[in-house]
């Protein structure tokens, strides 16, 4: 350090010379002010006329199927296997019973028909009627906006009893299709479990020209096509998992006895659903080939009276 120290040392008195004054009184920060609170965003826009729910959908919607609903559908599929004339062998055993399920609750039995059923070991059916509820809203929101770009005043309650109802319509059509589909995998399970055992399930001839013209058809052809040159064809598939799944001859089965189901019985709210799913179902003119190979093979193997 320089012999005469820092130059500001003289300037700095020790504390000890203070004094004994009074003590400084430090004052308190006075309170900042709090910032202004952004403005509260603008209200969403009202949706178009016709695009709002019905109060019991937007209820429903969120809940899993009332037995109400499940009872329309069963009715529906039920009728149609009697007038189409399905009947399960004897030497198959009858079938237990097929069961609507939700997320948490058994939906109730039904007897008549339905089931996993092979030599004894009984299983039942399973279907699921989650959703049933949300497609319902999902078809009244559809049809609403379109009776609207009609130029429909859906102020009065008859539009919107007729938007409703058609809604309902459609949904039953697609579930009763549903129950059709698996129960179609029903039979053709059981069909080949019993000819795995005991070779005498009946029809094998009859199966296999289905099955080929179903493999030769327009449709699965597109399906096929679509996927491996990945753009051309009816749609697009991110992978090959649903493609696969689509090709199987097991859900092809299905899917041909659901249109069978349909066309038979003639049913409008399946029929409607059915030829408006056209990506993996057969137009109508497609399909009559495979419909009548369906009738002999359902006959051959004692399925039809």
């Amino acid at each position: 350090m320089p012999s005469g120290g820092f130059r500001n040392q003289r300037r700095l008195r020790p504390l000890r010379d203070l004094g004994d004054g009074p003590p400084v009184r430090v004052l308190p920060e006075a309170p900042k002010p709090r910032p202004t609170p952004p403005p509260p965003p603008p209200p969403p826009p009202a949706p178009p006329p016709g695009l709002q729910l019905t109060e019991p959908y937007v209820k429903r919607a969120l809940v899993e199927a009332e037995e109400e609903d499940v009872r329309i559908v069963t009715e529906d599929a039920l009728a149609a296997f009697r007038q189409v004339g399905l009947n399960a062998p004897e030497k198959f055993g009858q079938p237990d019973k097929f069961r609507w399920r939700g997320k948490n609750t058994d939906l109730g039995d039904h007897p008549e028909y339905g089931g996993w059923y092979a030599q004894g070991v009984q299983t039942r059916l399973e279907m699921n009627a989650v959703g049933m509820n949300a497609r319902i809203a999902q078809a009244e929101q559809e049809i609403r906006a379109k009776m609207v770009a009609k130029g429909s005043d859906l102020a009065t309650s008859a539009l919107n009893a007729e938007a409703r109802q058609r809604a309902i319509d459609r949904t039953r059509g697609e579930f009763t299709s549903y129950v059709s589909h698996e129960y179609g995998h029903h039979i053709d399970e059981t069909w080949k479990f019993r000819q795995q055992l005991f070779g005498d399930a009946g029809g094998v001839a009859e199966r296999q020209e289905l099955l080929r013209l179903m493999d030769e058809s327009r449709t699965i052809s597109n399906i096929r096509r679509s996927y491996l040159r990945g753009e051309n064809g009816p749609w697009k598939f991110n992978d090959n998992t649903y493609r696969d799944y689509l090709l199987r001859e097991q859900e092809m089965m299905a899917r041909a006895f659901q249109q069978f189901m349909a066309e038979e019985s003639g049913q409008k709210p399946q029929l409607r659903w059915t030829r408006s799913y056209d990506k993996t179902l057969w137009g109508k003119d497609e399909f009559q080939p495979i419909r009548e190979a369906m009738r002999k093979w359902l006959k051959a193997a004692g399925w039809l009276t």
